[in-house]
């Protein structure tokens, strides 16, 4: 793999391609729900959704039309939050500095709001 983005990319690339059943891309029905016919009522139904993303994340936009996708299905609440200035899955390689404590913190409150 290459470094930086098009390696982050490629390295993607190569985890959808191990997820997705064979023959299949990313507009497989489990993964892309645009290709699934789910009624305005299904959608309604939704529970509360908190979208997270991570302001220099290469795939920071999916997230966020990820949250657009939803609000325009109907789905009730919809919450989008960012993490300025963090990358991909920063918790993960840096678990000690505010960010991460911060977005644990918001994953929890979100948690035990039901």
């Amino acid at each position: 793999m290459g470094d930086g983005a098009e390696g982050d990319v490629a390295m993607n690339d190569l985890f959808w391609g191990l997820s997705l059943p064979e023959g299949s891309n990313r507009d497989y029905f489990g993964c892309n729900f645009e290709m699934d016919e789910v009624s305005t009522v299904v959608w309604q139904q939704f529970p509360k959704v908190v979208v997270f993303v991570a302001g220099l994340d290469f795939l920071k936009e999916r997230g966020v039309m990820y949250a657009e996708f939803l609000k325009r299905k109907g789905v009730k609440s919809v919450k989008l939050v960012e993490a300025d200035g963090e990358s991909h899955i920063f918790h993960v390689f840096r678990p000690e500095p505010e960010a991460t404590h911060l977005l644990q913190k918001q994953m929890s409150d979100f948690i035990h709001s039901f």
